[in-house]
């Protein structure tokens, strides 16, 4: 038996009485229904503020705080340490890591309504936060970006912060390496915003509201999945052991319902284009979006 099992662990969760909870949950990937608290940040949270991207084993979250600038890590040894800020505030941005350093990219200007289009490095093993590029456009609420080689993926998201506002449908991809953004010349077959990405070997699994999509990287090409929609926005998504897990969220049509479900189905259900099949793994303590997520180690 092995002495340490994936956890997701879910922060910045919004509940159905509109308030952010101190809640960090963490869920066991391996057993059902074991999901506990751990210690929680000690600094403000705010809806679409947090990022989350775990290297060596170390969680970090960015854009929390009273401004909205603040970057915390965490891990099971240390707890929650606070790193240096970012050089600009944002909410509803992306951010992942190649290698040691974590891009964040696009969001909301905290404290104005434009969008952002700058992308910051923070090098993890230095502690330091540097501006380094653009993107093509600026973005919010693009969900989360992906890593592929030395290059993020971002995709769709919108044009502003305002609700009724155009949803980008192109893919902006940034070269780490070089600092420069292009555009795919293949963008996504409808517009939208709040869609969870997850990689899977040289494809991108996303997954939204009202439908999924599979995009292939190397030939880019897309297919879509319509029938693995969640349902819901706002919630976590990791992929653990060919399962692919959503946690929580909430649905945005009429009247508006907020889940606790930690449910998962196979990934090759979605590459097969096999029937809908979503089990429940276990309950998050109450229903929630969910706003940062990822997946590390713990010992059991």
């Amino acid at each position: 038996m092995s002495l340490y099992e994936n956890f997701a662990v879910a922060m910045a969760l919004y509940t159905s009485d509109r308030t952010m909870t101190e809640d960090i949950v963490k869920i066991n990937l391996h057993q059902t229904n074991d999901t506990t608290t751990i210690k929680p940040i000690q600094t403000g949270m705010y809806k679409h503020a947090a990022a989350a991207a775990v290297y060596d084993n170390t969680m970090y979250v960015a854009g929390i705080g009273g401004r909205c600038d603040e970057i915390w890590k965490f891990n099971k040894t240390s707890g929650w340490i606070k790193c240096a800020s970012l050089v600009q505030k944002r909410t509803g941005h992306s951010a992942a890591f190649i290698n040691e350093v974590l891009f964040i990219c696009g969001g909301h200007a905290y404290t104005s309504n434009f969008v952002v289009d700058s992308v910051e490095a923070f090098n993890a093993d230095v502690n330091k936060c540097t501006a380094v590029g653009k993107l093509v456009h600026g973005v919010y609420l693009s969900g989360n970006c992906v890593p592929f080689k030395n290059s993020l993926y971002i995709f769709g998201g919108a044009e502003s912060p305002f609700i009724r506002v155009m949803d980008f449908r192109h893919v902006q991809v940034y070269n780490t390496k070089e600092n420069t953004c292009t555009l795919l010349a293949r963008s996504m077959p409808r517009p939208r915003r709040l869609m969870r990405a997850i990689l899977w070997e040289t494809s991108v699994i996303l997954l939204g509201r009202d439908t999924c999509f599979i995009f292939n990287i190397e030939t880019e090409t897309w297919e879509e999945r319509e029938q693995f929609k969640t349902d819901v926005v706002q919630f976590g998504l990791v992929l653990e052991n060919e399962r692919v897990f959503v946690i929580g969220g909430r649905s945005d049509r009429g009247l508006e319902k907020f889940i606790d479900d930690v449910r998962y189905i196979p990934l090759q259900n979605i590459i097969d284009d096999k029937p809908i099949e979503w089990k429940i793994h276990g309950k998050l303590p109450n229903p929630a979006c969910v706003y940062a997520c990822a997946i590390m180690r713990f010992s059991v």
